[in-house]
């Protein structure tokens, strides 16, 4: 039985120096391979990351338009002058507006679309049915309305849902 070293030796000059140079650029390029892999790998997870914190930050914004709308709504129903709708008027148009880019943002995602439009829903029935009415009350104060009634409108406590 030959040997390795026996075997080596038989080769020709030529064929170990093909050797010699072949697996050093073979182990090289799996090793570069792996390398670019793993890269790509993490700039996936970076845009995963940058989607989320996007989704997260739209998400905010919707949730702050809710508010201003809440508190927009309150101010009007406290002082009766149309200036405190000014933050109503504009959560109206923000929220709106953000619904509907993170839908576009997440349209992958057919849960979370369904969750935003649950939401728009929620929020459409709540200015139907509690802060629009209220708002057109609170405009008839001194016109058959008044303050009490305001008051017992409001202590129904349907603004905050």
């Amino acid at each position: 039985m030959i040997s390795v070293n026996n075997r080596i030796r038989a080769l020709k000059i030529r064929s170990k120096i093909l050797s010699g140079i072949s697996v050093p650029l073979l182990l090289l390029v799996i090793v570069g391979g792996v390398g670019t892999w793993s890269l790509l790998s993490i700039k996936d997870s970076v845009n995963w990351v940058n989607h989320t914190h996007k989704v997260l930050k739209s998400g905010d914004s919707i949730v702050g338009a809710a508010v201003n709308m809440e508190t927009g709504m309150r101010g009007f129903m406290l002082a009766g002058k149309d200036e405190f709708l000014e933050p109503y008027n504009g959560g109206q148009k923000v929220f709106n507006a953000e619904i509907s880019a993170l839908k576009n943002t997440v349209s992958d995602n057919p849960p979370q679309v369904a969750r935003l439009e649950k939401a728009e829903k929620t929020i459409s029935a709540w200015i139907a049915n509690v802060t629009e009415p209220m708002i057109a009350m609170r405009r008839t104060v001194g016109a058959g309305a008044t303050m009490n009634d305001v008051a017992s409108l409001v202590g129904e406590a349907k603004g905050k849902t």
